[in-house]
């Protein structure tokens, strides 16, 4: 029997999708709604444009019309809310005719029409509005969609998700107002596969539990049935039913379905409040969650259970290092390693409990110990491998890839994380050769292939680069890094309209790829036409609305255009749908400097940091912030315990050294520069400040030798080779100044295309350092009299020490 159409119409959509509207249509009932044949991303898109009472939608600028492939109407696309709607305008009606303007003016109609129903229904609190979601039930978002709706009125909601678990429709009370059901499989978009009994049953139910008929008498689908706890019919075997239960429960861990997870083993220790994997299950889910305290009692009350079981040690553990206490961590995985000493899993956990700690020696010796006990494991070898590298050794580093290579000739990672490690240190002949001993043994590996192509992008050998990328992309075409890795290097040999070309088939190869257009904004934005390339993400804001990186990117665009009101309003606009989020706190530091507002600098990157407390970025830029503000001692401490904490970050090295520069410590800065250039031989910006150390206590020889060794390892750098010209000039050697000068003009014409923007920046200095250098040749005045500075003899600004370089 068909449910009544006035009880029916007790149902409103809210999406995602049109399945509901069809199971409606398919009841002979089609009532209009504003929802019914809706699309997004994510469910907090529909929650945000409830919450705000569907403000503005519709409204003029607010909306466009797209047609996607392989639909047969228009598609509405609701710019604020990032929402997508049928039309029903047929997609053979031309954009712009006189039939369009029709058209589109009474569908914007019609559209206000049903937004206005809607904020009525709201209102009028009558409504049951069902949630239709093709995945697992997730309690955050039925709670914030059930608080949205309740901002307006008394509407239920009901929660309909994918449980391929249970074969027939379930359904439960959650709370009041929120009800959960659950098909065994939803709908894809097309072509639609409905299980319309499924939907019936479940509306049914809804109905009889709105309209307050006694659970009893539901003849199927009770709201008080437990499907995920139901055993075979007549079996009464606690053990049994145990069983089912726990099986359950660690199917929906192995899933990673934590709100599952929850409810499951919440279940299970109130009926079992003696089964300790019920208290570790829970507790496992509490923390996932992050309920971290939640998770921490639980396991104390089931450690008076079971003292030494090593599930529940472990957990504990976990969670300690979860709360980023080490000391805590260190400690439980040491009791969890004496009690359980056997075990090669829980001795690698205690190596990173004390890598974690920075006791490097002890996670090494534990490292040692548990390759001893397992010599057949390549993972151990490698995380050996590792901590090298993280303590900064690379030679040692290098010296054990050699011994997981010798034991484990046919693991790729012994080939692929040499070849990065010889590539970070500037050793590229030593890393191609190291991978293509590996691709000798393993000739079509995906990594292999993807590291030897990365040593020729960062060797800038570009022609080389494009046919190492090129075979990638023969093996995978639409992997999205080897898109634009290859577009870069296309780019960089002048051809832009080939990458951009190449990044728009990237685009229509992978439509839901946000990094490929992603990709072609940034090179808008990189060779400095800021109004296009605004345009750029703001489409893709509308396009893929879950993105964040497009609002930190059109605030950088706008702190150049130096509009930082506006800056910050894009910016802060992205943080109100990513709280938190690193690229937009970051980016809201940086209009702060723009701006030259030193105490909202210190205000913001201490913001980034309380939120990130191991970023070196926030870290180096908030001591130049406390140094600016004359608080240098405090930047100090500040640093030398990041250095301490962070021993491997270029950022706070040079930061580092900076203040000593600022400080006009020679000594000092000479010995914190030199620090830089010997752990980062690739800091053209380290080579560049060690030299005018040196110059200002007149070591000009010194100053020389270093700026030869730096442009040698850093031959992109154009301030550095800036100066290594000044520097010719300075000592009047006219033949070898004009050489260097010319050499630099030289990169001007790339500059232009796109290729080498730093130099079209510096395009005057380096022509009035030529001028100047010819004019010298001719027997000009000497340079200390001219634009030189003979203390420095670098040009304003070359002499100029600022903060943390090349992270805006």
């Amino acid at each position: 029997m068909l449910i009544e159409k006035e009880h029916f119409s007790l149902f409103e959509s809210i999406g995602n999708n049109c399945e509901f509207g069809i199971f409606q249509r398919n009841l002979g009932f089609d009532p209009p709604g504003l929802f019914r044949n809706v699309g997004y991303l994510s469910p907090q898109q529909i929650i945000r444009c409830i919450a705000n009472g569907l403000d503005k939608m519709f409204d003029a600028g607010t909306y466009k019309y797209v047609l996607p492939e392989g639909w047969s109407d228009w598609r509405l696309d609701c710019h604020i809310y990032g929402l997508g709607f049928h039309s029903r305008i047929p997609k053979e009606v031309e954009e712009g005719s006189d039939e369009w303007k029709k058209l589109t003016k009474t569908n914007i109609a019609q559209f206000k029409f049903l937004k206005n129903k809607f904020l009525d229904d709201l209102e009028d609190g009558e409504k049951i509005f069902v949630y239709r979601f093709k995945g697992f039930w997730d309690d955050s978002v039925a709670i914030d969609l059930l608080n949205a709706i309740r901002q307006h009125g008394t509407g239920k909601l009901l929660y309909v998700y994918e449980n391929p678990l249970e074969k027939a429709p379930t359904f439960q009370i959650k709370s009041d107002g929120l009800l959960q059901a659950s098909i065994h499989r939803l709908s894809n978009e097309n072509p639609p596969q409905i299980d319309f009994d499924a939907w019936l049953k479940i509306c049914r139910t809804a109905l009889t539990v709105i309209k307050g008929i006694p659970s009893s008498e539901i003849s199927s689908s009770s709201p008080e049935e437990d499907a995920s706890l139901s055993v075979a019919p007549g079996s009464d075997d606690p053990a049994l039913i145990l069983d089912t239960a726990e099986k359950a429960a660690m199917e929906e861990e192995k899933r990673r379905n934590w709100p599952a997870l929850l409810g499951l083993s919440q279940k299970m220790r109130l009926r079992f409040p003696a089964a300790v994997a019920a208290y570790r299950l829970e507790a496992k889910a509490q923390m996932e969650l992050g309920r971290l305290p939640a998770a921490e009692t639980l396991l104390n009350v089931a450690l008076h259970l079971s003292a030494e079981d090593p599930a529940l040690l472990r957990l504990r553990a976990e969670l300690a290092t979860r709360g980023g206490d080490a000391a805590l961590a260190l400690a439980r995985w040491q009791l969890l390693a004496h009690l359980h000493p056997d075990s090669p899993t829980t001795v690698l956990d205690l190596a990173e409990a004390y890598q974690a700690a920075h006791q490097y020696d002890m996670a090494d010796e534990q490292l040692v110990i548990a390759m001893d006990r397992a010599p057949g494991s390549a993972s151990l070898a490698i995380k050996w491998a590792l901590l090298a590298l993280r303590r900064g050794n690379h030679e040692a580093a290098l010296d054990r890839w050699q011994v997981v290579r010798d034991r484990f000739p046919d693991e790729s990672e012994g080939y692929a994380a040499a070849g990065h490690n010889l590539r970070s240190i500037g050793r590229y002949e030593e890393a191609d050769a190291v991978v293509e001993q590996g691709l000798a043994r393993l000739p079509e590996h995906r990594e292999l292939l993807t590291s030897h192509a990365w040593t020729a992008t960062v060797k800038r050998d570009w022609p080389e680069a494009e046919r190492r990328w090129r075979r990638v992309q023969g093996h995978w075409p639409t992997d999205g890094a080897m898109v634009k890795a290859l577009a870069d290097a296309i780019e960089q040999q002048g051809r832009r309209d080939e990458a951009e070309q190449l990044l728009r088939e990237g685009m229509e190869a992978l439509p839901d790829n946000p990094s490929i257009a992603t990709a072609l904004a940034e090179r808008v934005l990189k060779r400095g036409d800021w109004s296009n390339a605004i345009d750029h993400f703001r489409a893709i804001i509308t396009r893929f609305p879950d993105q964040a990186r497009p609002y930190a990117a059109i605030g950088h665009a706008l702190r150049v255009l130096r509009l930082y009101g506006e800056a910050d309003k894009y910016t802060e606009l992205g943080l109100a749908r990513f709280p938190g989020h690193f690229d937009l706190l970051v980016s809201h530091a940086w209009t702060a400097k723009a701006r030259g507002d030193w105490e909202q600098v210190a205000e913001r990157w201490q913001i980034v940091r309380s939120s990130f407390p191991k970023a070196a970025l926030a870290i180096s830029s908030l001591a130049e912030a406390l140094e600016k503000l004359g608080r240098a001692e405090e930047a100090e401490a500040l640093l030398a315990q990041a250095r301490t904490d962070i021993p491997n970050d270029q950022g706070i090295a040079e930061t580092f050294a900076i203040l000593a520069t600022q400080a006009a410590d020679w000594p000092a800065a000479i010995d914190r520069w030199q620090d830089v250039v010997t752990r980062f031989p690739k800091s053209g910006h380290g080579y560049h400040q060690l030299a005018l150390a040196l110059k200002k206590t007149g070591d000009m020889q010194g100053a020389e030798r270093i700026l030869d060794a730096g442009v040698a390892v850093a031959p992109d750098d154009v301030v550095l080779l800036m100066e290594h010209a000044w520097s010719a000039s300075l000592r009047a050697d006219w033949p070898e100044a004009i050489h260097r000068w010319e050499a630099l003009a030289a990169r001007i014409p790339d500059a232009v295309t796109g290729n080498d923007s730093a130099f079209a920046t510096h395009s005057g200095a380096i022509q009035d350092g030529l001028t100047h250098a010819r004019l010298g040749a001719e027997e000009a005045p000497s340079p200390d009299t001219g634009r030189v500075d003979a203390a420095s003899g670098c040009p304003s600004p070359g002499d100029t020490v600022d903060g943390p370089r090349g992270h805006d």
